[in-house]
C-alpha cells in the first residue's frame, strides 16, 4: 500500500470519526434532556462497543490476541479517569475554564509525545498547533473564572485524557496488536471500573425511576451504536498516525458542530466565531501539509549527489 493509499485510508477513518462525533453529539443533547446519567450512558456505551467487537470477532472481521491485562490496565484508568475527571470538571467550572481546559488536550499531548516518547514535532507544527489551539479557543471560550476545585479538576483531566490518547497508541505498538484487539481488552476492563464509579456521580435510584419515552430511547440506542463507531475510529486513526494528528483532526468536529448550529438550528454566526473558525483551519490545512511533504520526503530515495559520497568513502 502505498503513501497515496495509506492517507486515503487514514482520511476515511477521520471522516468515520468526524460524522459519528458530531452525529453523537447531536443525539446526545437530546438524550441528556430526558436521561441526564452521563456517566452511565458511557458504560452503556461500553457494552456496546465490547458487544460490537465481540460480533465482529465471532464472524472473523479480527482474530483476538491474547494480551497483559497489566499492561492495558493504564489504558483503562487513564479511560475512566478522562471520564470522571471531566465530568468533575464540568461539574465546578464554568463554560470557559472547561473549554480552556479541553483545548489545552492537543500541546499537552505533544509535549508528552516528544519529551517522553522521544517523538519529533518542526517548528512549523508547533505554529500550526497554536494557531489551531487559538482559533478554537477564540470560538469557545467568552470568559474564565477559576476556583481551586474547579482547577484541580481541570487540570487532572486535560492530563489523565492526554495519556489516554498517548497510550491508545503507544500499547498498540508495544503490543503488536490492532486497535480491535487492543479494544477488546480494554473496553471490558473499563466497563469494571465504571461499575463503581458511575453510582457517585449519577444515583441508581434516580436511573431506574427515570421512564424513557419511545423517542428518546430510540435516541439512546442510537448513541449507544454510534460510540461504537466513535470508539474504534479514535483508536484506528491514533494506531495508524499518533495522538497530535488525532487531536489536529478532532478540531474539525468543533468547527463541524458551529457550522451544523447556523445552518440546521438558525444559531447566530459571529465575526468572533468567524475568526476563530478560518484560524482553525489554516492551522490544521498548514499541519496536514507538513505532515504529508515529511512522509513524501521519507520515502524518496536520497539524492544522487549523497550515493556518490557514500560510495567514495567506501
Amino acid at each position: 500500500m502505498d503513501v497515496l493509499q495509506k492517507n486515503a485510508v487514514t482520511l476515511s477513518f477521520i471522516a468515520a470519526n468526524t460524522f459519528s462525533s458530531v452525529l453523537i453529539i447531536a443525539v446526545n443533547k437530546v438524550v441528556f434532556n430526558a436521561f441526564p446519567f452521563p456517566t452511565f450512558i458511557t458504560f452503556l456505551h461500553f457494552i456496546f462497543t465490547f458487544s460490537g467487537l465481540a460480533l465482529c470477532a465471532k464472524v472473523g472481521l479480527f482474530h483476538p490476541k491474547k494480551l497483559s491485562m497489566l499492561a492495558v490496565l493504564p489504558l483503562s484508568l487513564a479511560f475512566c479517569g478522562y471520564v470522571v475527571l471531566n465530568n468533575l470538571s464540568l461539574q465546578y467550572n464554568q463554560v470557559g475554564f472547561y473549554q480552556t481546559m479541553k483545548i489545552m488536550v492537543t500541546p499537552t499531548v505533544a509535549i508528552i509525545e516528544v519529551f517522553i516518547y522521544k517523538k519529533k514535532l518542526t517548528a512549523s507544527m508547533w505554529y500550526c498547533l497554536g494557531a489551531i489551539c487559538l482559533g478554537i479557543g477564540i470560538c469557545t471560550v467568552d470568559s474564565i473564572q477559576m476556583n481551586p476545585i474547579g482547577v484541580i479538576a481541570g487540570v487532572s483531566a486535560v492530563i489523565s485524557t492526554s495519556f489516554y490518547q498517548v497510550w491508545s497508541g503507544v500499547r498498540q505498538k508495544s503490543l503488536q496488536a490492532s486497535s480491535s484487539q487492543l479494544l477488546l481488552y480494554q473496553v471490558p476492563m473499563s466497563m469494571f471500573i465504571l461499575l463503581f464509579i458511575f453510582p457517585l456521580f449519577d444515583s441508581p435510584k434516580d436511573i431506574v425511576m427515570t421512564g424513557l419515552d419511545a423517542t428518546s430511547g430510540s435516541m439512546l440506542l442510537l448513541s449507544c451504536c454510534l460510540s461504537f463507531a466513535v470508539n474504534i475510529t479514535i483508536f484506528l486513526i491514533i494506531g495508524r498516525t499518533n495522538a497530535v494528528t488525532y487531536n489536529v483532526a478532532s478540531h474539525v468536529k468543533t468547527v463541524l458542530n458551529y457550522c451544523v448550529a447556523f445552518i440546521v438550528f438558525g444559531d447566530p454566526l459571529t465575526w468572533k466565531v468567524v475568526v476563530g473558525i478560518m484560524l482553525t483551519l489554516g492551522g490544521i490545512f498548514s499541519y496536514s501539509y507538513i505532515k504529508i511533504k515529511m512522509q513524501q520526503q521519507a520515502l524518496s530515495p536520497p539524492p544522487a549527489a549523497a550515493v556518490s559520497e557514500k560510495k567514495e568513502d567506501v
